[in-house]
């Protein structure tokens, strides 16, 4: 639910918007399908979903390999810089079966720990 937040902060020109809208709405979704579609996924499909979703909003974005390099630096979801080396926008996803708590806020942290001693640079993490 957190990301679904996030995607509409990260709004691109508007331009894009308008495309991405009627992308959505020829799916016959709206926004109350992405909410419930992610809503009601957890673990690595709901890093599946928010691929999918983002996508609409940045084509460029790309889906870590699990348990590949980039999944290992903490990273799940990635757009690179410019320069090819660097990540321009970092995205750590995490859908929860239960409702959100100390244990869930640690699994944040926790990821958050591990993409800042990778040692990769990013513009943004989300």
């Amino acid at each position: 639910m957190a990301l679904l937040n996030v995607v509409f902060y990260l709004r691109p020109k508007k331009a894009k918007i308008s495309t991405i809208s009627t992308n959505i709405l020829k799916m016959g979704r709206g926004i109350r399908g992405i909410t419930r579609d992610l809503y009601e996924s957890h673990g690595r499909e709901f890093q599946k979903r928010s691929y999918t979703w983002l996508k609409f909003l940045y084509p460029e974005i790309l889906d870590a390999k699990d348990l590949g390099e980039i999944d290992r630096e903490g990273v799940d979801l990635y757009i690179f810089h410019s320069n090819k080396k660097d990540y321009e926008k970092v995205f750590q996803c995490k859908g929860f079966e239960k409702a959100f708590g100390d244990n869930q806020l640690e699994q944040c942290i926790k990821s958050i720990k591990t993409f800042s001693k990778a040692g990769v640079w990013t513009v943004e993490y989300y």
